[in-house]
């Protein structure tokens, strides 16, 4: 136990300082406790930022471990690989029309999007 005032240690119970004389009492216990909570509080956060931390590792090594073996077997490419899309038989005539019809309205609609939006900051003034 340490007093209020002074600081110096004093006997467990004491109801003064034996050093400077200032009487000890039940507040100055109450005033110690009272920073306890955020004591634990904080030691509860770091404790989930760390526990956080290794799960995030060990997801991490356990994926890297999967890929390495799944390389080194030879089998199916993981979820990270991107695959190749299936092949599909030439459009018809009728078909590629159709679709170069819609690249062009991309186009279009695209390139109608970019001036609507330089003239809405030409009105407001952005540059």
């Amino acid at each position: 136990m340490h007093c209020t005032k002074c600081g110096k240690n004093l006997p467990p119970g004491a109801a003064f300082c034996a050093h400077c004389g200032a009487k000890q009492g039940v507040g100055a216990g109450a005033a110690k406790a009272a920073g306890t909570p955020w004591l634990a509080i904080a030691s509860m956060v770091a404790g989930v930022g760390i526990l956080g931390g290794v799960g995030y590792w060990g997801w991490n090594n356990y994926a890297a471990k999967e890929e390495a073996a799944r390389k080194a077997a030879g089998t199916a490419p993981s979820a990270l690989t991107p695959v190749a899309a299936p092949a599909q038989p030439p459009p018809n005539p009728d078909e590629a029309r159709e679709r170069a019809e819609i690249v062009a309205a991309q186009a279009a609609l695209a390139k109608h999007i970019i001036e609507e939006e330089n003239a809405a900051k030409a009105r407001s003034g952005v540059k």
